[in-house]
């Protein structure tokens, strides 16, 4: 378990590659598995059943961010022909991206959940490349505060790019991701003008409620 930097099984600020290995069951409050401020390279790996906890506090979460990953403002993370399934998140169920992330070689992020994007939540810059993206889930939270009630999350099933996120998509497949209570975004949520889809099938997504 790692709270404070986070990586519930590896915090990483060097450089370091993980090959071949799965990473599961861990707990911490950014990166549930593993969190990244140097560079970090993960290869024919899965990183499973993850969680990143956040601490309700009023109307707001903190931390929570990143199940399977949290990667760090000066971070590079690249995966490829990996799988990130079955995490949990307030944002970014299996992958939260601040730094620069690329995702490619038949990756897949699947069965991930959380509050705002259920599969990957970018807000750096992040290249999706020959990988599928599905199943994913963001799930709209009700939350009771001094006799009002707030509405969090709900956006971005299977990506959310926000803010200042910078995201490329190419020669990949988005399907079978969904927000619940009629959120935006089933498949891909963006209050970015940067994003660029290329080649990529976007299907059976859906935003329901």
């Amino acid at each position: 378990t790692g709270y404070y930097y986070g990586g519930g099984a590896i915090f990483n600020y060097g450089e370091t590659t993980i090959s071949n290995s799965t990473i599961t069951g861990n707990t911490a409050s950014l990166g549930g598995a593993l969190a990244n401020s140097g560079s970090l390279t993960l290869q024919n790996s899965t990183i499973s059943s993850n969680t990143a906890k956040g601490t309700l506090n009023g109307q707001h979460y903190y931390g929570g961010q990143g199940g399977g990953v949290y990667n760090w403002y000066y971070g590079t993370l690249t995966i490829t022909k990996s799988t990130i399934t079955g995490n949990k998140a307030i944002s970014g169920g299996g992958i939260n991206n601040v730094g620069s992330m690329e995702i490619n070689g038949g990756s897949t992020v699947s069965k991930n959940s959380a509050f705002y994007a259920g599969g990957i939540y970018n807000l750096g810059y992040g290249t999706i490349a020959n990988s599928t993206i599905s199943g994913n889930s963001a799930n709209l939270k009700t939350i009771k505060n001094y006799g009002y009630t707030y509405f969090y999350g709900g956006r971005g099933g299977g990506v959310g790019n926000f803010l200042n996120g910078v995201l490329t998509i190419t020669n990949s497949t988005i399907s079978g991701n969904s927000t619940t209570t009629g959120g935006p975004g089933g498949g891909i949520c963006s209050d970015s003008i940067a994003v660029t889809i290329t080649n990529s099938t976007i299907s059976g997504n859906s935003s329901t409620g």
